[in-house]
Order: C-alpha cells, then sequence, then structure tokens
C-alpha cells in the first residue's frame, strides 16, 4: 500500500489488458497522500486567486480587437471550450491513474501512457513526449511571467514619470513602501472600475464587429488570460475531495464560470468606454493627472 499511495515512483507503461485486470475496485483519489490536503472552498479560493490576474485588465484591449457583440460571444465560446478540454484531460488522467494503478500523474507522465497505450499510429511521438509537455508548459509560463514583467513596470512608470519618484532600493523603507504600494492593487482595482463606468459614451460609437485580420489578436489576449492550466490542475491535487472539482456544480465549472462572466463584463464596458483607445493595460488608460 506504501509504494501505492507514495507517487514517488513514475508509472510504469504496460500493455492494455495488464492494465485493465482488477482496476476496477481501484480509486486513485483515496490512495493520494497530500500532506495538507485544501477543502473545497480553500480549493475555490485558490482557484479563483490563480485564474483572476492581470489579464483581466487586457479584456478591454481584446474587445476592442474583436467588437462589442463578437466579443463576449467569442469570449463565453473560448471559455467553454476550455473548460470542456479541462474535463477531458481531468478525467483521462483520472482514468490513466485507475489503470496503473497509480494515486497521481503528471502531464507528461499522462501523455507518455496515454501514448503508449493508444493508437499505434502515435507511438513515433513517445520518444520525445515527456520533453514536449514539459517544454510547451516552461514556455507557457516564461511567456506569463514576461508579461507580468511588463504589466508592472509599465504601472510603475506611469507614476514615476507623473510625481518624478525616484527610490533607493537599498533603503528598508524604500522596500517597505514598495511592498506597501503592492498590498493597495486591490484599491486601485476599484479604482479601474470608477473610471470605467464614470463616463460611458453613447454605444453607437462603438463597434459591435471589426475586422477578421485583428481576432487573432483577440484570440492571444483572451486565452491569456483565462487559461492557467498549470496551476488549475495542481490545485486539484491537493483537494481532501477531488471529485468536488469537476462536479456540475464543482469548483472548475462554477469557478470559471465566475471568471468568465468577470471577464466578459470587464471587457464589455472597457471597451465601451475607451473604444480603440483601450491600452494593453486599462490601469494604462486612467487620466495621467488622476493617478
Amino acid at each position: 500500500m506504501k509504494s501505492e499511495s507514495s507517487g514517488k515512483e513514475p508509472p510504469k507503461a504496460s500493455n492494455g489488458n495488464n492494465a485493465a485486470s482488477g482496476s476496477d475496485d481501484y480509486d486513485p483519489h483515496l490512495h493520494r497522500n497530500v500532506e495538507n490536503p485544501t477543502t473545497t472552498m480553500q480549493t475555490f479560493a485558490h482557484f479563483l486567486k490563480a485564474s483572476i490576474g492581470s489579464g483581466v485588465l487586457a479584456m478591454p484591449s481584446a474587445f476592442a480587437n474583436a467588437g462589442y457583440i463578437t466579443g463576449p460571444v467569442l469570449t463565453l465560446i473560448i471559455g467553454g471550450i476550455a473548460v470542456h478540454c479541462l474535463h477531458i484531460l481531468i478525467n483521462s488522467m483520472y482514468a490513466l491513474c485507475k489503470r496503473k494503478r497509480v494515486p497521481y500523474m503528471t502531464f507528461s507522465e499522462a501523455m507518455t501512457i496515454g501514448l503508449h497505450d493508444g493508437p499505434p499510429i502515435f507511438k513515433f511521438v513517445l520518444p520525445i513526449a515527456t520533453p514536449l509537455v514539459d517544454g510547451f508548459l516552461a514556455f507557457y509560463h516564461f511567456g506569463i511571467c514576461c508579461v507580468y514583467v511588463v504589466f508592472i513596470s509599465e504601472s510603475i512608470k506611469q507614476i514615476v514619470d507623473e510625481y518624478l519618484v525616484v527610490l533607493d532600493y537599498q533603503k528598508p523603507e524604500n522596500v517597505s513602501a514598495i511592498f506597501n504600494y503592492c498590498q493597495l492593487n486591490a484599491i486601485r482595482f476599484g479604482i479601474v472600475l470608477y473610471y470605467i463606468f464614470a463616463t460611458l459614451p453613447p454605444i453607437s460609437t462603438r463597434k459591435p464587429f471589426q475586422e477578421i485580420s485583428r481576432l487573432p489578436i483577440f484570440f492571444g489576449t483572451v486565452l491569456f488570460a483565462i487559461e492557467a492550466v498549470g496551476v488549475i490542475l495542481a490545485i486539484e491535487e491537493k483537494m481532501a475531495k477531488p471529485k468536488s472539482y469537476i462536479k456540475p456544480f464543482g469548483v472548475l465549472n462554477v469557478g470559471m464560470a465566475i471568471v468568465l462572466s468577470l471577464y466578459t463584463l470587464l471587457g464589455f464596458f472597457g471597451y465601451w468606454e475607451y473604444g480603440d483607445e483601450a491600452l494593453g493595460s486599462v490601469t494604462l488608460n486612467i487620466p495621467q493627472e488622476a493617478v
């Protein structure tokens, strides 16, 4: 039993007949050895925290490349496809864990086992399956980190340009000031909403549709904003009751419904307010004298 619950050894591929035998009574969720499992509500909070990031501030810019009708429709379609794919991924990983009688698999392990037991036509990918998956995940997270660096630097530059603030980062009091500034980010979100709803122009001044050539930028922005697959699935691994994650009204569906609603509303009203002038982060559209 210890060898099954530890999850230290990577699952070994075997033929489908051997794997299927005796696997019906094995539940991987019951054999996970999680040191500090999270409750459903804690997992829900982690889900929202992981999914709602700086990407939400880019939604008005995304809608500027789609229009106020095309934008919401495509955002909901993209979100629905993303949720469906996450369900397929989680259910497939669960089925593979049950077949191999292991409590958990990593992404690369699941792909390797899936290719090994799957159709022979795809087995040519086996030698590069692990580096391919790990490489894509690393590149994905690296890209997100780059966007965060640009977002933070642009925001700080806006303040420095207005007030000509020059900080000596070697002084502890200035480091503390920067930390306190980060704590005010939640307040900044409320300020953004205030400026968005303050002076909405007539909706007729905005475009319901945009040129097809601008849609790729829209798709890229929305996918960056709502996708957090590397974190979302890691959250499920730490749950005390993992089955609550993919229930019809579980963490994944309810959480994504809230995230998509927030992103769609902010994108719609942000585009309504700023139109084609919406910048990569809507905070940059706040009047400079109001910073």
